[in-house]
């Protein structure tokens, strides 16, 4: 028995894409960059105030200062106030910190919402918050996909 073709979505039923698959990966790329690029700048801020606090970045200035002029006396005293300001203070004897591992509160909204305003005026296309978010998890699904295929392949060697 032939099929009716009853039942099901129709051949080009529904509403056509708004942006092409190369506009919404450069979209979710895009977006992707710019909140991390943003949870980076907000973390260094954060990290540079702590550090002003224990007065850390004058006394690197400090021991600059005592280099150029050629105080060797001044330089270990200098280094020797930079360690005990790293083991006391905020620091605690940390030397390295490991930068942020997801995206900071309260940032994704504002930065999707204007990637979607900027793509809307370079495109001339309406481009809503929505469909940015989407071309975001697009992007993310496709990158963790190839990350994935990355992380299984093995060289020919």
């Amino acid at each position: 028995m032939p099929a009716t073709g009853r039942g099901g979505a129709r051949k080009g039923a529904g509403r056509k894409a708004m942006l092409s698959s190369q506009q919404r990966l450069y979209l979710g790329a895009m977006i992707h960059a710019r909140l991390w690029d943003e949870t980076r700048a907000l973390f260094d801020r954060k990290l540079a105030a702590s550090l002003t606090e224990d007065e850390i970045p004058a006394l690197w200035d400090r021991l600059d200062d005592h280099r150029r002029a050629g105080r060797a006396e001044d330089v270990e005293v200098t280094l020797w106030d930079i360690q005990a300001a790293i083991d006391e203070g905020v620091l605690q004897g940390r030397r390295y910190f490991q930068g942020p591992t997801k995206v900071a509160p309260r940032l994704r909204e504002q930065v999707i919402r204007s990637a979607a305003r900027l793509m809307s005026r370079r495109w001339q296309l309406p481009v809503s918050s929505r469909l940015a978010e989407r071309c975001l998890e697009e992007f993310r699904t496709i990158s963790a996909r190839a990350d994935a295929e990355l992380a299984d392949d093995k060289p020919d060697v």
